[in-house]
């Protein structure tokens, strides 16, 4: 079972930014990162529990350079499209976790769709988003991490991998309860994969997800 050592740390990945050009940046514009451990793309491609966190370099809209590697505390990464519903709520949940393991894990949100502005990120995380790093996205760094859905979010160990990742289609509550759960070292990873895919194939709803992830730490 993976443990957050010291907790969770909550990150809002950066965007880049910090000049009054077109809002309308080119994924060229964007796109700081190498090229390294870029992924062909398509369903098979996206990095998965276990799997090695693709390293990659994104700026907040106040020109900061934000690196989603590993750290000492896990890393809780946002990838997100701030016009959608989903991503509002998301993100509150985030704020929610956020203030109370704020020093236990490293929040970072991500922005995913390429046709917002630095201004529009800022906005969002002025009224959406909590005391963590807000960043562009672009194209080699969604690519890499197989970003489709309107939401995903990937929970990176202090080892540079990827613990376990949500793609959407799953309510805020939920995701709240598996952040949680995991975050007090009450579930490893195999169960929180388990729980989400029962959760998908209908087996369990909502209310049910509370009581599968006690039985798992029960186990």
């Amino acid at each position: 079972m993976i443990q957050l050592s010291g907790g969770i740390a909550l990150a809002s990945m950066a965007g880049c930014l910090g000049s009054d050009d077109d809002p309308k940046d080119t994924d060229e514009k964007n796109d700081p990162d190498d090229g390294e451990n870029t992924k062909d793309g398509g369903e098979n491609d996206k990095p998965k529990s276990g799997d090695d966190a693709p390293k990659v370099d994104v700026e907040t809209h106040d020109g900061k350079t934000v690196t989603v590697e590993a750290r000492d505390k896990p890393t809780i990464v946002m990838f997100a499209d701030i016009e959608s519903e989903e991503c509002k709520s998301y993100s509150k949940t985030l704020v929610d976790l956020h203030e109370e393991y704020h020093d236990r894990a490293y929040v970072v949100t991500i922005n995913s769709n390429l046709d917002v502005s630095k201004e529009d990120l800022k906005a969002f995380h002025e009224e959406y988003g909590g005391d963590w790093d807000h960043a562009m996205g672009h194209a080699k760094a969604l690519e890499k991490y197989g970003i489709e859905a309107s939401v995903t979010i990937c929970v990176i160990d202090e080892h540079g991998k990827i613990a376990f990742r949500i793609d959407g289609e799953i309510d805020r509550e939920t995701v709240e309860k598996l952040l949680e759960a995991y975050a007090n070292g009450e579930i490893d990873q195999k169960d929180i994969e388990e729980v989400i895919e029962a959760y998908r194939k209908g087996e369990i709803d909502e209310k049910d997800v509370e009581e599968a992830i006690e039985t798992y730490a029960d186990d």
